[in-house]
């Protein structure tokens, strides 16, 4: 008998050999040649799986007890089809967050955010009238967007005007406002009163979605500077209604047109 030990070389040679020869032997020459399937729709009629709804339960009346905390009362109901520039839950959602990002932004950064920008599409759910829950919290916001504030210059606040001009949707707005002239142009625009300084810069609150370029917010690519909360959109919602008993905002009128 030879022995391999003694042979290394011819030993990985045969357990090489040895390996092909199973590959190859176990290769089948058989491939799918039709895939069948049925449809299976989910309704209320098809049967519950009992074990599992027993399982979740426990966890499902937790949850529940604590989307149902009571958080505030709300006076009138917030509608995203409330206008054609602002609605009353942009204005309430934009305000909201200035009201809890602001602070943060002066601790943490030693300076002040100038104005607020959010996007329509953002808002999932109204508000209504009576109790507001935590529930509400999560079905207006239920991403998981992140604040951030945006260093522009004059130029991306134009950009802003005019993307607003444009899109005619009510993106939920605080501190900007403008007048639409003839002309479809923006006109008299202020920042917090002010008339719109170019050499200044502004910083504006918005979400990490929309400071990356979604819902084709392309100006915020162009910030100096990122300064980011470390705080959810929803949580500072949460935090505004724990602040306050009533749901409060103003409807100034940010947004005239003249065409």
């Amino acid at each position: 008998m030879v022995n391999l030990g003694k042979y290394p070389f011819l030993r990985y040679s045969l357990i090489t050999i040895l390996t092909l020869l199973f590959v190859v032997g176990c290769k089948s020459n058989h491939s799918v040649t039709t895939i069948s399937g049925k449809e299976i729709k989910l309704v209320d009629s098809l049967p519950n799986a009992q074990q599992v709804t027993d399982f979740i339960l426990p966890y499902k009346k937790n949850l529940d007890q604590k989307l149902d905390t009571l958080l505030c009362k709300n006076p009138v109901a917030l509608d995203k089809s409330s206008g054609k520039w602002q609605t009353n839950i942009g204005n309430w959602l934009a305000q909201s967050c200035y009201e809890i990002c602001n602070p943060i932004c002066e601790r943490n950064f030693n300076t002040k955010i100038d104005l607020v920008l959010f996007n329509h599409g953002g808002i999932r759910s109204n508000l209504p009238k009576g109790d507001v829950t935590l529930r509400n919290a999560f079905k207006i916001m239920p991403f998981e967007n992140t604040a951030v504030v945006e260093t522009l210059d004059a130029a991306q606040i134009l950009e802003i005007c005019q993307y607003m001009i444009v899109e005619e949707k009510p993106h939920p707005l605080y501190g900007l406002s403008f007048t639409i002239d003839e002309r479809g142009q923006a006109i008299d625009i202020k920042i917090q009163g002010k008339p719109l300084d170019n050499s200044k810069t502004y910083l504006v609150l918005t979400s990490d979605y929309l400071a990356n370029g979604g819902d084709k917010m392309t100006f915020f690519q162009k910030s100096k500077k990122r300064l980011d909360l470390q705080l959810k959109l929803r949580d500072a919602i949460i935090q505004s209604f724990k602040k306050n008993q009533t749901v409060q905002f103003s409807n100034e009128v940010l947004i005239t047109d003249k065409r």
